[in-house]
């Protein structure tokens, strides 16, 4: 029985586990930390009474909005919103016609700089200017805090 041989193994066997620990914590790491789409899945969708749109509008409107966040890279939306009299008031500042909807959001932005955001910090009332194409589609028209 060679006791020296014995503990060389194990401590080839410690090290080698510490060091495949230390590998799965970096992959993990680098996952983490990696940029990602924008976050849309536990946002809160506020859709108010109207009287100039329907249901399904709101609807179209939401999931392209939605889609369209996915290129804030590292950011979260937290809060979707329509409502009549912001939006009107917003169309009648901006000169937009009758036929656009204007929602707004609120989103934290991610760790990094991205999308010309700040690092860390809390965007309101980002507003989503929504019009139909001319091929029936709706389509963002403009975006940003103007």
């Amino acid at each position: 029985m060679n006791l020296r041989g014995d503990n060389v193994k194990k401590l080839v066997i410690a090290v080698i586990a510490v060091l495949a620990v230390l590998g799965v914590l970096f992959i993990a790491l680098c996952l983490y930390v990696s940029e990602r789409d924008g976050v849309t899945k536990n946002a809160e969708i506020i859709i108010g009474e109207s009287e100039i749109f329907e249901q399904s509008d709101f609807e179209e409107t939401r999931d392209v909005i939605l889609e369209h966040f996915k290129g804030y890279i590292n950011c979260e939306l937290i809060r979707l919103v329509y409502d009549e009299e912001f939006s009107e008031e917003e169309k009648r500042d901006v000169g937009y016609p009758d036929d656009v909807i204007v929602w707004y959001s609120d989103f934290k932005t991610g760790y990094s700089y991205s999308n010309g955001f700040s690092a860390n910090s809390f965007v309101q009332e980002w507003k989503w200017a929504m019009r139909k194409s001319d091929d029936g589609e709706w389509q963002v028209i403009s975006w940003g805090l103007c």
